[in-house]
C-alpha cells in the first residue's frame, strides 16, 4: 500500500472532485476488465484513505494556523502573547500523517507554552495519533498483545505506531476510568441483590528493572524467591446478584444434558 504520509498540509479543494471522479472511473474500469471483487476492494480501500487524507488536508488548510491576533486574554484573565516563532506538530490520523505550523501563545519563548488556537479548536489529543486512531488501537489491543497491534494496524492503514507509543495511549485514557467511577451513583439499597459477590483473578505481568532489585517474593514462604521475572496484577469485581433457580440455570444453558444430575 502507497503510504500515506505528508509532511505538510496541502489541501486544496480542486484536488477533490478529480480524485472523487477518479474514484468513480476506476470503478467503471474494474467492471468493464471483470476484476476480481477482492482486487477491487484493495484499490477501493487504500482510494479511499487517500480521499480522506485529502479532505483532513483541507480541513486542516481551511482552518489556518490559529492566529489570533498579537494578545489573546484567556478564560481566567491571563493576557498572553503570540510568540515569535511558530510550532510545528505532527498528527498521525487514520488517514495519513501531517505535519502543521502553529501559532502559540504564552509568556515568553523557552517557557511553558499556554494556549495553542490550533489545538484548542480542533480538540487535539496531546498525543500526536489523533483520537480516532488510539480507539482503533486500544481496541486491538484488548484482545492482542501490543506488539501484534502495528501488523494489524499496518495491514489496514498503513500506520505502524510503536509497543511504546501504544502502552502510552493505554496509561492516558486510563486516567479517566477512577473520575468516572466516583462520578457515578451508588445505586438504592432496594435495587441492589441478595447476594454480594467478590472475585480477584491474578495475572503475572512480566517486568523490566533500569536497575537491580530485590528479588520478588513468593506467596509461599518455604519456595524459592522469583528472579525478577514477573509482578502480579490482580483485576477484581464486586456485584450484587439475586439467587438463580436451579430451574432457570438448566432452562438458559446451551448445553442442559451436560448439567449434573
Amino acid at each position: 500500500m502507497e503510504s500515506m504520509a505528508k509532511t505538510h498540509t496541502d489541501g486544496n479543494s480542486n484536488e477533490l472532485e478529480p480524485t472523487l471522479n477518479d474514484r468513480k472511473a476506476y470503478v467503471e474500469r474494474a467492471a468493464r476488465q471483470g476484476v476480481a471483487v477482492q482486487e477491487v476492494e484493495a484499490g477501493m480501500w487504500h482510494r479511499v484513505l487517500h480521499l480522506g487524507h485529502q479532505a483532513l488536508g483541507l480541513l486542516l488548510s481551511r482552518i489556518g494556523p490559529g492566529d489570533m491576533g498579537e494578545t489573546v486574554v484567556l478564560p481566567d484573565g491571563q493576557e498572553v502573547r503570540r510568540l515569535e516563532r511558530s510550532h510545528p506538530r505532527v498528527s498521525q490520523s487514520v488517514c495519513g500523517r501531517f505535519e502543521v505550523e502553529r501559532v502559540v501563545y504564552g509568556a515568553r519563548e523557552g517557557q511553558k507554552i499556554a494556549y495553542v488556537p490550533f489545538d484548542t479548536q480542533l480538540e487535539l489529543p496531546e498525543s500526536h495519533f489523533s483520537s480516532r486512531l488510539q480507539d482503533w488501537a486500544q481496541s486491538f489491543a484488548v484482545e492482542n498483545t501490543y506488539r501484534r497491534v502495528p501488523e494489524a494496524l499496518g495491514r489496514l492503514l498503513d500506520v505502524h505506531p510503536s509497543v511504546d507509543s501504544l502502552e502510552r495511549m493505554n496509561q492516558k485514557r486510563a486516567e479517566t476510568v477512577r473520575p468516572f467511577r466516583e462520578s457515578r451513583p451508588a445505586p438504592e439499597p432496594e435495587q441492589e441483590g441478595a447476594l454480594c459477590v467478590v472475585s480477584a483473578d491474578g495475572k503475572g505481568i512480566p517486568i523490566r528493572r533500569a536497575t537491580p532489585e530485590a528479588p520478588i517474593q513468593g506467596h509461599d514462604p518455604e519456595q524459592e524467591a522469583k528472579t525478577n521475572r514477573k509482578k502480579m496484577a490482580v483485576v477484581g469485581t464486586v456485584y450484587t446478584i439475586d439467587p438463580v433457580s436451579p430451574q432457570k440455570v438448566e432452562a438458559e444453558s446451551p448445553c442442559p444434558d451436560r448439567l449434573p444430575q
